[in-house]
């Protein structure tokens, strides 16, 4: 069922132009062309994919990176506050940037902010969170901008890119681990592991320029220059669309403000000291397991979908009660417990971020789905935003009450 916005509202309608009629065949139900299907949805996977990853990189190193010298609620201030003003105030502007122009600046800003923190990182925290600052601002603007463009094309080109973004998890944590853990052989510094994962971004580039194929009713085939239908719309209409996408953009809030005051507030509390792993090791450990749980959800929408979004957001809420509490009170005799909670809490967090934007990819009317896709992305950066702040504060008073010896001395 597609929500036709000019139903909601009398305002939203206005006189038909010739890109409206462009327009009236909807990308997500015409016949696709196989061979330029399957190209998308790799294009899509790939660019969700190195957009998340160095996200996921320093999300992992994040213990490694402050080494002490901050709380680690400051690194995801650092990694959410850009996008989060990016997808709030930008999305209502970035369809007068092209994509390419876009693809190009996530690019360049991602490759510069691993030179930052793998060349001067170590040495001040100061260019440390900036260089991950530089970073956020690219992977906030890249997640608005192609899940606008996923408008264009197949809807499972929205299942491709929250597969591509889950799996970013995957790989980037593992990587992240396969450098730096004695058990792969290779055992590199966290400044020289950032340093030889600086040129992954580049990927993306190919994936836009020679593997995505322009849309059918692209004005310039050769440039990838799209129609946008955003660029009709008024401030006032583009406001009355958030009418029919709050549900998910409120179940979004909830669930990524639950799954990070987790990642972040509790998870550096539950460290184990009687363990052979290093502290900065089960770190890394519950993140490869959660990122797990990420990328496992966010590709199962083709087999299971839902548009109910609020009950994951509720069990997210529950995970982080039973973790704080277990944490304050150490119910967890062993450390193969929290790491189950782990996984769970990351297939909560991807399985309601897939449903959630797919079901918006279904249900709201093609004319304001390039809008409603950036748009509602701000939602997840809000809970993510807020869980920041809150984790700075948890973080303390959970390691004080257990003692850790080490995320304790920051007061």
């Amino acid at each position: 069922m597609i929500i036709n916005t000019e139903d909601l509202d009398p305002a939203l309608r206005r006189e038909e132009t010739a890109d409206d009629r462009d327009l009236e065949l909807d990308p997500y139900d015409q016949p696709p062309d196989l061979h330029s299907k399957y190209r998308n949805l790799v294009a899509f996977f790939l660019l969700g994919l190195i957009n998340n990853y160095g996200y996921v990189v320093f999300g992992s190193a994040a213990t490694a990176i402050l080494d002490g010298r901050a709380p680690v609620g400051v690194l995801l201030l650092c990694e959410i506050l850009p996008g989060f003003l990016i997808s709030g105030v930008g999305s209502w502007f970035l369809h007068y940037i092209p994509y390419v122009i876009r693809m190009w600046l996530v690019v360049t800003l991602s490759v510069v902010s691993f030179l930052i923190v793998a060349i001067w990182g170590s040495g001040s925290v100061f260019l440390a969170l900036f260089g991950i600052v530089v970073g956020a601002f690219a992977s906030g603007l890249g997640e608005p901008s192609f899940l606008a463009l996923s408008s264009f094309y197949d809807k499972n080109t929205v299942s491709a890119w929250s597969s591509g973004t889950g799996f970013a998890g995957v790989f980037g944590s593992f990587t992240y681990l396969f450098y730096t853990y004695p058990l792969f052989g290779i055992q590199l510094s966290n400044s020289n592991t950032l340093f030889c994962m600086a040129p992954t971004p580049l990927i993306m580039a190919v994936a836009y320029l020679l593997i995505l194929t322009p849309p059918k009713d692209n004005v310039n085939q050769r440039h990838k220059v799209f129609v946008s239908p955003t660029k009709h719309l008024t401030f006032m209409q583009k406001f009355k669309i958030l009418q029919p996408l709050f549900i998910y953009m409120a179940s979004l809030t909830i669930v990524y403000f639950a799954e990070y005051a987790i990642n972040d507030g509790v998870q550096p509390a539950l460290i184990y000291t009687n363990i052979s792993i290093s502290s900065d090791e089960q770190y890394t450990w519950y993140q490869f397991l959660y990122q797990t749980g990420v990328f496992l959800s966010r590709s199962s929408v083709n087999i299971f979908h839902t548009e109910r979004v609020w009950i994951f957001a509720l069990i997210q809420c529950v995970n982080l009660v039973i973790l704080f509490l277990a944490t304050w009170y150490w119910w967890f005799p062993v450390i193969y417990i929290p790491a189950s909670f782990m996984f769970f809490e990351g297939f909560m967090g991807g399985f309601t971020y897939v449903n959630a934007f797919y079901a918006i990819s279904e249900r709201i009317d093609p004319r304001y789905r390039e809008f409603a896709m950036s748009i509602t992305v701000f939602a997840d950066n809000l809970g993510i935003a807020v869980s920041a702040v809150v984790s700075i504060f948890l973080q303390q008073v959970l390691c004080k009450r257990i003692g850790n010896p080490k995320y304790c001395q920051i007061s």
